[in-house]
């Protein structure tokens, strides 16, 4: 099986909300083809975390004013991507960002062709959502780190 190292950001505005994508991806299975996630993506070869980070907040949303905190989550699902399953490994960071206009200058084309929509949302927003948001534990976990209440050890997501 493929592996593939992330890097996930929790990218938040001084209003303590969070900035997901809609992605409509059709690589994946139907049931999940229409999703919101934060921003990240592969780490390259020679690449931090944090320097992935930066630079997927850069491409995906044309922000440079962030800073970044700890590394707080670490998830290990098993994508199809194309009908191959893909072991991601994904480290969540924490970013913060005085939340600036978003731009899509600096997209790639998968990008340019997945990425429908960027939203800031409230955890009262994600909780009440009926769309498939990933992680799964993000509305659960969220409120310790806007309170910015980190683990002392990554929290693995089941």
């Amino acid at each position: 099986m493929q592996e593939r190292q992330t890097a996930r950001v929790l990218l938040i505005r001084p209003d303590k909300r969070l900035l997901l994508v809609r992605f409509e991806d059709p690589r994946v299975l139907p049931e999940f083809r229409h999703f919101w996630a934060t921003v990240g993506g592969a780490i390259e070869t020679g690449e931090t975390i944090e320097q992935a980070a930066r630079r997927e907040i850069e491409e995906e949303t044309g922000l440079c004013d962030v800073t970044l905190g700890p590394i707080v989550w670490y998830g290990e699902p098993v994508i199809p991507i194309n009908g191959e399953p893909i072991q991601f490994r994904e480290h969540y960071i924490v970013a913060y960002t005085r939340g600036a206009p978003l731009s899509a200058e600096h997209w790639t084309a998968l990008e340019r062709d997945t990425i429908r929509e960027m939203r800031w949302w409230s955890v009262a927003e994600i909780s009440a959502s009926t769309e498939h948001i990933f992680p799964a534990v993000l509305a659960e976990w969220l409120p310790d780190i806007l309170a910015g209440n980190y683990p002392a050890v990554v929290r693995m997501i089941e």
